[in-house]
C-alpha cells in the first residue's frame, strides 16, 4: 500500500469510527427524548381528559348502572364518544376509558367500525393504577395487533378513590418514523461532514506526500552523485517536518559540494607542487 493510501486509511478511521459511534450514541439519546415527550403528551391527554369528565358535573359523583353504565351525574360517561373521537382526531391518540379494569368506552375502532369495549387491563396496570393509585407508562401495550406506548391514570370519585382509569396511547409506529425522520438528518450531517473531512485529508496528504517524494528524489540524486538539485521554495519554507527534512538535504548537498570543492583544490595544488617539483630535478 503506498504512503497515500496508507495515511488517509490512518486519518479516516478513527473518524469513521466517531461518526458511527455518534450515530449510535444520537439514537439512543434520540429515542430517550423521543420518548419522554410521548409519555409526556400522553399524560396530558388522559389528565384533560379526566379533568373534562370531572367538569361535566362538579356537584355529582360518578355512578355505575345496573347495566354497567357508567354515569357522572347526569352525564353518561359510557356514551361520550364524541369526547374520545374529539381527542382523536386532533391528537392522533387513542383513549380508553375504564371502570374498574374493563373497557366501558373507546376511541378504538376494528377494521369493521366496531368499538373494542369490554377488554381487560392486564393485571400489573391495575395493580400500579387502580390499587396504588399511581400513574403508569406502558411501551408493550398491544391494541388490535399493533404495539403502542400507553399512559394509565386513576379516575377518582370525589373521594378520590380510584374508580376507573383512563388511557391515552399511540402507535409506536409513529414514535419510529419520528425517530427515523430525525436519524436521517443526523446521519446526512454527519456523512456530509465526513466526506468534506475526507476531502481535506486527500489534498492535505497529498500534498504532504508529494513533498516527501521530492525529498526522497533528491536524496536520490545525492546518492549517485548528482549535486545539481534544488527543491522548490514553497516545499524549503514549510514549518513542519517536511521543511526541516527538505532544508537539510539542501545543506547536506552543499556541505557536499563544499567538500568535494575543497578535496578539488587539494587536488590541484598537490597536482602544481607535483610539477613544480618535477620540473626543479630536470
Amino acid at each position: 500500500m503506498k504512503m497515500q493510501s496508507k495515511l488517509l486509511v490512518v486519518s479516516l478511521t478513527p473518524l469513521l469510527i466517531i461518526g458511527v459511534l455518534v450515530c449510535v450514541l444520537s439514537g439512543i439519546k434520540i429515542n430517550t427524548v423521543v420518548t419522554g415527550t410521548i409519555e409526556n403528551g400522553l399524560k396530558g391527554v388522559a389528565t384533560a381528559v379526566r379533568d373534562t369528565l370531572w367538569n361535566t358535573d362538579k356537584n355529582s359523583d360518578y355512578r355505575i348502572t345496573e347495566d354497567g353504565e357508567l354515569y357522572k351525574g347526569d352525564f353518561y360517561v359510557s356514551g361520550g364518544i364524541t369526547i374520545v373521537d374529539n381527542i382523536k382526531r386532533a391528537t392522533g391518540m387513542e383513549v380508553i376509558i375504564f371502570y374498574k379494569d374493563t373497557c366501558i368506552l373507546t376511541s378504538v375502532v376494528d377494521g369493521n367500525g366496531k368499538r373494542i369495549v369490554g377488554t381487560k387491563a392486564a393485571d400489573n396496570i391495575v395493580l400500579e393504577v387502580l390499587r396504588k393509585k399511581g400513574d403508569y407508562f406502558s411501551t408493550e401495550d398491544e391494541i388490535l395487533g399493533q404495539k403502542y406506548f400507553g399512559y394509565y391514570i386513576p379516575l377518582n370519585d370525589r373521594n378520590m378513590n380510584p374508580i376507573g382509569m383512563i388511557f391515552a396511547g399511540m402507535p409506536q409506529t409513529q414514535a419510529k418514523a419520528q425517530i427515523m425522520e430525525i436519524m436521517g438528518v443526523i446521519i446526512a450531517i454527519i456523512s456530509s461532514m465526513t466526506i468534506l473531512a475526507a476531502i481535506l485529508l486527500f489534498f492535505i496528504v497529498r500534498r504532504l506526500v508529494r513533498a516527501l517524494h521530492k525529498g526522497t528524489n533528491a536524496l536520490e540524486e545525492v546518492a549517485q552523485g548528482n549535486l545539481n538539485i534544488s527543491l522548490d521554495e514553497n516545499t524549503l519554507k514549510r514549518k513542519d517536518e517536511v521543511g526541516k527534512i527538505s532544508r537539510a538535504i539542501i545543506k547536506l548537498r552543499e556541505e557536499l559540494v563544499s567538500i568535494i570543492g575543497n578535496m578539488k583544490k587539494h587536488s590541484d595544488e598537490l597536482a602544481a607542487s607535483a610539477e613544480y617539483l618535477d620540473q626543479k630535478m630536470t
